[in-house]
């Protein structure tokens, strides 16, 4: 064999090779999916739905928080809160 059948052979191994582990990938992405997917999307339910009540509640929640290299900052409200959509 020459020098470009052999590049050619190598480079199918590593197609062969690279579309094997895009299945994998794909069909383990999948599995997680289908294993949390439906834990996630009550959790995001009962966030949203937390969210509306302190909406509706109108509390003011108010926490120190010290940044080491700013320092303490005081009285800081917590407000607008807002939950990410979630695709799937």
């Amino acid at each position: 064999m020459g020098l470009l059948d052999d590049l050619k052979k190598e480079a199918d191994q590593k197609k062969a090779a690279d579309a094997e582990a895009a299945k994998k990938a794909q069909a383990s992405d999948e599995t997680l999916r289908a294993l949390i997917g439906p834990n996630i999307k009550k959790s995001y339910k009962y966030l949203g739905d937390l969210i509306e009540q302190l909406k509706v509640i109108d509390k003011d929640i108010e926490v120190d928080f010290n940044m080491p290299e700013i320092g303490n900052l005081k009285r800081m409200k917590q407000d607008e809160y807002v939950i990410g959509r979630i695709d799937a």
